[in-house]
């Protein structure tokens, strides 16, 4: 016995070791005299923790099958083990069975210390109730009162079966069968309960709800535009084989983004049957995928006009792993051993104990650009046999993303294409992106595509259905020769489809303001210079002619929304502060200045910003007004020159308006909106933020959230607890001062 327990000791951590499996709990199954083999196992295995401690801390359960652990009232221990040696070699040779007589023995002594070790673990305890066939002299081997322990953690199953065929089954359906299936499974399900909430756990972490606003908020593209894309020699060379790296580059507004969309979409439909990170959304934290797919797509589209979580890297990377692991739960185990093996493990394993409790999970030392890119190495180098996933991974506008690390972003992403075929997991990566040195070095190194040189066709397309459009809102163009118009669309646009967009836009608004006919609209084209920055400029005289009262207003509009997308609610705000010009805001001035309708803000910020900027929206998400494109941020920053100081400047003074509220909160809005995450952790912002909605200050309450990131939720009923009804949507200042010491000590 103890050669054999040492043998498999060995066999075991060497197993465990060389597959990196140190981690995953087991399951022992052990029919007859293996039990006791097993009791053995686990004896020496706790006598020697320095080699085998891990083996220990990874048994989870056991089933007996007919072990005789202790003797009977009819028989000793010596003579079952004897009956059972009888039973499996009928001709026992006089060695073999003095060998048994000891094993009886050793056994007993066996028996006085194992009880401790079984304790933790979850048993189950199957014995026979039928006599063997050809050996009733014996009666039945192993009964109920031989077999069980009498633990507390111990499951006792009679089995209508004799000792050679307890653990014989013909199928899993098998009804004699069911119950100890049934038992063994739910041990199984028990002991993962605490893999599948740190996989849940992590997801969490991951999250954040801006990771696919970009892509949502992008058009649809037209139809006949983008489809040469799958023909195409450099995509079809992308798609064939193993892991590669295909990268875009195109000039600024020339449509990268739109196709890439077009791409995701087309790759969704030929390989992952219409499954969506929108349907994964709805799935989250409820059900997960049975079986792996076979091809799964993920992406992340950069934007220098959404917030600093559209633009680093870190939130790139986080969204990548966030799809892939929520698509692929089977790399949990793998990953979190990964993350285990570079962790202490003891102190990492007691942390994620606390961490079902009220502690905080240790994952978030992992949300940084190099742990995370670190996870997705590990991913790809997957070499083990068995079928292949291929993951696609489009990265849109990586010229939009902070110029910190972009390099070595870059780089890392075309090492994750670059692992051999034979790998399990093969990475696709696609990135788009206008010509930027910072990135040459890597692009070069890939396969490459210039994207405006593709494009003729599309912008043909393009311009016909645009002014087809055009021709059904304005039914006087039905009839007219507007070829001229087409001919120097296509020709003036060079290639850009936001050129094409932006005079489309100026001759709708021509005709729906004063009329338009075909000869003006020509003499216009004519009139405007090929290129966005011509265009710009032409746009921009507009602007320059407005009066000292409506460049105020128009600049604080463009300067806020340079900083983020703006709701119709900000954007009211924004208006009022404007408004105000050097006076002191007040709850009454804000009030008048405000427009009020979503309508009406709409009409404002057209009139006074033109086309710079466009309101978009999802179907899962309200209006935001935005810049029409990084293009023409850019061009508005660089023209005004002092966005920054101007927010700040209203910032500082809508701070102050709302510190005279109350003293109280003074040092938080005098820092605003440069936040701390250590000032946010020391404050209760519930009723601050409750305060400042019923004064509707959105702005306040969207720089709070921005710092806050995922955790701060806007709280729909603190003044409701306290005073027990809704609060009025009529809030005035005096109201509000007389809930101030209350609201301090909520």
């Amino acid at each position: 016995m103890m050669d054999f327990v040492l043998g498999l000791l060995s066999a075991l951590e060497t197993l465990r070791r060389s597959t990196e499996t140190t981690k995953v709990p087991m399951f022992f199954i052990c029919h007859s005299l293996g039990g006791i083999l097993f009791k053995k196992f686990l004896l020496m295995a706790n006598e020697r923790k320095e080699l085998y401690g891990s083996i220990v801390k990874s048994i989870r359960g056991v089933a007996f099958f007919g072990t005789p652990h202790r003797g009977s009232a009819c028989a000793s221990l010596s003579k079952i083990c004897l009956d059972i040696g009888h039973v499996f070699y009928p001709n026992l040779r006089s060695d073999l069975v003095q060998s048994l007589k000891r094993t009886a023995t050793e056994l007993a002594d066996i028996n006085c210390s194992i009880p401790e070790l079984l304790q933790p673990l979850s048993i189950v305890t199957a014995y026979e109730i039928r006599p063997l066939e050809l050996f009733k002299i014996a009666g039945i081997i192993v009964g109920r009162e031989t077999a069980l322990l009498n633990l507390t953690n111990e499951m006792a199953i009679p089995v209508d079966a004799d000792h050679r065929s307890l653990c014989r089954f013909s199928d899993s359906a098998n009804p004699i069968f069911r119950p100890v299936l049934l038992a063994i499974a739910g041990i199984i399900n028990k002991v993962t309960e605490g893999d599948r909430s740190t996989y849940q756990e992590f997801l969490d972490v991951l999250y954040f709800d801006e990771f696919q606003q970009r892509r949502l908020l992008l058009p649809d593209s037209y139809a006949g535009t983008f489809s040469w894309i799958w023909s195409h020699d450099s995509f079809q060379d992308w798609t064939a084989g193993g892991s590669k790296m295909l990268w875009i580059q195109g000039k600024p507004a020339s449509g990268k983004s739109t196709m890439m969309k077009f791409i995701r979409e087309g790759l969704e439909r030929q390989y992952c049957g219409h499954v969506s990170v929108q349907l994964l959304l709805k799935q989250r934290g409820i059900t997960r995928p049975v079986s792996d797919p076979s091809h799964v797509v993920v992406d992340f589209f950069y934007s220098v006009r959404g917030s600093n979580l559209q633009q680093e890297h870190v939130w790139m990377l986080r969204s990548i792993l966030w799809q892939i692991l929520r698509q692929i739960p089977s790399l949990w185990p793998k990953l979190v051993l990964f993350i285990q093996k570079q962790s202490d493990p003891m102190g990492f394993t007691r942390e994620i104990g606390r961490s079902q409790s009220s502690h905080p999970a240790p994952w978030s030392r992992w949300i940084s650009v190099e742990k995370l890119q670190s996870l997705l190495e590990f991913i790809g180098s997957q070499s083990e046999r068995g079928s292949k996933i291929t993951i696609y991974v489009l990265v849109d506008a990586m010229d939009e993303s902070e110029i910190l690390n972009r390099r070595k972003i870059a780089t890392s992403l075309r090492r994750l294409a670059s692992h051999p075929e034979q790998n399990a997991i093969i990475f696709k990566v696609l990135v788009a992106s206008r010509p930027d040195p910072t990135t040459d070095v890597v692009s070069d190194r890939c396969i490459r595509m210039i994207f405006e040189a593709q494009t003729d066709n599309d912008i043909k397309v393009f311009v016909e259905k645009s002014l087809e459009a055009l021709a059904d809102q304005v039914p006087s163009l039905q009839d007219g020769d507007m070829s001229l118009i087409q001919e120097t669309l296509q020709v003036k646009s060079q290639g850009v489809f936001l050129w094409v967009k932006l005079i489309l836009l100026e001759f709708e608004e021509k005709f729906h303001n004063e009329g338009c006919t075909l000869q003006e609209m020509e003499d216009i084209l004519i009139s405007i210079p090929p290129g966005l920055d011509s265009l710009y400029e032409w746009m921009f005289q507009t602007i320059a002619l407005q009066t000292a009262l409506q460049k105020r207003e128009t600049e604080s509009i463009l300067s806020w929304t340079a900083v983020a997308p703006m709701s119709h609610e900000m954007m009211d705000d924004i208006v009022a502060i404007a408004a105000c010009g050097e006076s002191p805001l007040t709850a009454s001035t804000l009030s008048k200045n405000r427009l009020g309708s979503d309508t009406k803000i709409e009409k404002r910020v057209s009139s006074r910003c033109f086309n710079f900027l466009e309101w978009t929206s999802t179907k899962e998400s309200l209006p935001v007004c935005q810049f029409i494109h990084t293009t023409a941020q850019h061009f508005i920053t660089a023209k005004l020159d002092q966005t920054a100081q101007l927010v700040e400047c209203q910032a500082f003074k809508y701070a102050q308006f709302l510190a005279g509220f109350d003293p109280g909160w003074l040092p938080l809005v005098e820092s605003w909106p440069d936040f701390q995450a250590e000032q946010l952790k020391s404050i209760n912002l519930g009723p601050v933020l409750e305060l400042f909605h019923d004064l509707t200050a959105p702005l306040f309450w969207y720089m709070l959230k921005s710092q806050g990131g995922n955790t701060l939720q806007m709280p729909r009923s603190g003044l409701k607890y306290l005073h027990g009804q809704d609060p009025s949507p009529d809030v005035n200042p005096s109201s509000i001062l007389s809930r101030r010491r209350v609201l301090l000590q909520y």
